[in-house]
């Protein structure tokens, strides 16, 4: 018990977060390095970003891909830090070097590795001299890029961040106006044409694509999580009654808001009212019995924090 509360205090000191949070940085680069080396550049299937771009010069020329993952993050690194600010700091600097560093580290033609992993790693047919964990294009695809998306996915929900297109992103964004997203799928799309058209391969469009679909829902769900809670909206006539009968048979707090209603102009009270998953029938079947004629919204709430749910000073990993 007393190990725990030492770790928790630890943790709540500047030192021990930085540290803490450098720790996961640096293990979200070892799964993202993983996904990049062992699945992903054997098949040549560009995951975007600067390590897609320095997956087509290392098939191309042979350079070391997380070298060159390096040169091209240090300057945009530099541009970030001049230009956007000082957000891009040390933790990006550390998730730079980290990802370089295990990129290069899972590469089958790296000796350590070649030497630990020998009887895992299979020949690619159609890649003479490659070698991967399957040989079937597929589950690279899959594999690598779930590895990947789990690996941004921590490093990100530790603050940290590995530059790369973000920094361009940003750029575009703060002088343009371009939505981050936009941006991204903008960059990355000329990234993975270029490596289909050094490749000569249209096939690797669409393995690339799909691929980058599957590495952003993962990430999406490591930074988010599953959903854990529903969040409902209701609004009735009859809302003492309702947010009443919620409150003592639900045991959930709620929320009263004002509200008017768009064509009639009528004051309107909302309830406001967040739920674990098994308490969504018990809410309906609630209102149902109350007000037959009341509106109700549902959709999914995730890492709820707060009385009832996750502690808020436990928001990461």
């Amino acid at each position: 018990m007393n190990s725990i509360t030492t770790s928790e205090r630890f943790k709540k000191t500047k030192t021990g977060l930085f540290i803490y949070d450098s720790v996961w940085i640096a293990a979200g680069s070892f799964l993202a390095g993983a996904g990049i080396s062992l699945y992903l550049i054997p098949h040549r299937i560009a995951p975007g970003g600067i390590s897609g771009l320095a997956q087509v010069l290392h098939i191309l020329f042979g350079f070391q891909t997380g070298i060159v993952m390096l040169l091209f993050n240090v300057p945009l690194f530099v541009l970030g830090v001049i230009f956007i600010g000082k957000t891009f700091g040390v933790k990006t600097a550390w998730g730079i070097l980290t990802l370089s560093f295990f990129v290069d580290l899972f590469q089958p033609w790296n000796a350590f590795t070649t030497k630990t992993m020998s009887s895992f790693l299979v020949g690619i047919p159609q890649y003479s001299g490659y070698f991967s964990l399957t040989d079937q294009t597929l589950l690279a695809c899959l594999a690598g890029n779930v590895l990947l998306g789990i690996g941004l996915g921590v490093i990100f929900r530790h603050r940290g961040s590995t530059a790369g297109t973000d920094i361009p992103v940003a750029l575009i964004k703060k002088y343009t106006g371009l939505p981050m997203g936009m941006g991204f799928m903008l960059v990355d799309t000329v990234i993975i044409l270029v490596a289909c058209l050094a490749f000569k391969d249209l096939n690797l469009l669409v393995w690339a694509m799909f691929g980058l679909f599957i590495s952003a829902k993962t990430c999406d769900l490591v930074m988010q999580g599953l959903s854990i809670a529903k969040t409902a909206y209701i609004i009735s006539d009859k809302y003492e009654e309702i947010n009443e009968k919620l409150m003592s048979s639900l045991g959930r707090g709620t929320t009263l808001m004002r509200s008017e209603g768009g064509f009639t102009g009528a004051e309107r009270r909302v309830i406001f009212c967040v739920i674990s998953r098994n308490q969504v029938f018990q809410l309906i079947d609630i209102v149902k019995e109350i007000d037959k004629n009341a509106f109700i919204v549902l959709y999914d709430a995730f890492d709820v924090l707060g009385s009832g749910f996750r502690r808020i000073d436990r928001t990461t990993l």
